[in-house]
Formats: structure tokens, sequence, C-alpha cells
């Protein structure tokens, strides 16, 4: 009986190889995918996020300039703020949310509501003003259970001379602010 060689050459593996490879090039390849996609989400958010901060900011901005400047007949009870916006909701800039803030004067004490003498010792009438800043409607901004975006204690030295009916006294000194926070959107 004749036995015949069988030669075994390497072309096969050669094959096997370029195919592994392949495959873990293209699993680092999504992997890169992945986070590269990731990342671009959370810049996305990130601007979002920020947009809203910003137009918060800026609607307590203005409210503080209403209120520092005018009479307005806010309650003294900061669990229940009302609208301080000159016109509410302030209008969005640039594709940014509205927004809508609610102010209420801090603790009355023996001066009444109007000039209360200041937790800050920088002048004899001190008006504490509590800021909140939401992208809901006015009525539930700063009440319980409502998200603020943004919420704010400032002092307002006002010169002896303020009252609800003679406001040219209010703001003699630029307002100070006790805490001005960001909470979240």
């Amino acid at each position: 009986m004749l036995r015949t060689r069988v030669s075994r050459d390497e072309e096969g593996a050669v094959l096997l190889l370029a195919v592994i490879f392949v495959i873990v090039i293209s699993l680092v390849l999504i992997g890169l995918v992945s986070l590269a996609g990731n990342d671009l989400l959370n810049t996305s958010n990130l601007i979002s996020q920020q947009t809203v901060q910003y137009s918060a900011s800026g609607a307590a901005n203005v409210a503080l300039e209403n209120v520092e400047y005018t009479d307005l007949a806010l309650p003294a009870n900061p669990a229940q703020p009302a609208n301080c916006l000159p016109a509410s909701p302030l209008a969005p800039l640039a594709g940014g949310p509205q927004m809508w803030v609610t102010c209420s004067l801090g603790p009355v004490t023996t001066y009444g509501p109007w000039n209360v003498p200041g937790s800050v010792a920088y002048g004899p009438y001190t008006r504490q003003l509590y800021l909140f800043a939401c992208e809901t409607s006015a009525p539930v901004c700063g009440t319980a259970g409502s998200r603020q975006v943004l919420s704010a204690v400032v002092e307002i030295v006002d010169d002896a001379t303020c009252t609800p009916t003679s406001v040219a006294g209010c703001g003699a000194e630029p307002p100070i602010i006790e805490s001005w926070q960001s909470t979240g959107s």
C-alpha cells in the first residue's frame, strides 16, 4: 500500500489571524465611538443646564432691580412669595427658557414690613428680600414643593426716607447679597 504525503501549509492560519485582528480593532473602535457619543451628550446637557442657570440669574437680577427702587407690596412671609418681575414671565433671550421670579420680605419686626432693622449692620433701615427663580409659573415658584432654579437672600439698604409712599430714599446703597444659590433645574 502506498501512502501519500499530505503537505500542510499555513494559508488558513493567515486568514484566521486577519479575521481576529479585524474583530479586535472593531471592538476597540466601537468603544471609542461610544465614549465620544457620551461626551457629546454630556456637553449638550451642560450647555442646556448653563442656559437655564444664566436665564434664572438674569431674571433674578431684573427682579432685584424692580424691588430695590419701587414700592411693591410684597408679603412678609418667605413661604408665600409674590411675583416681583415688571413683566411675568420674563421673555427669554436667544431661545432660553422663560423665567418667573417671586419675592417676599424677610422677618417683620417693630418697624413693620417695609423698613426692617437689618440682619447686616450696614444701615438703620434694611429690607431683607427672598428671591426665587423658576421655570414653572409664578404662583407656585418659591412655595413648598416647587423646583427653584435659583434662590437668594438679599439685603436692600434704604435711607430713613424710604417708605411705601416715598421711594426716593429706597436702595440708598448697593444691595448686599447674603446668599445666591443655584439649586438645580
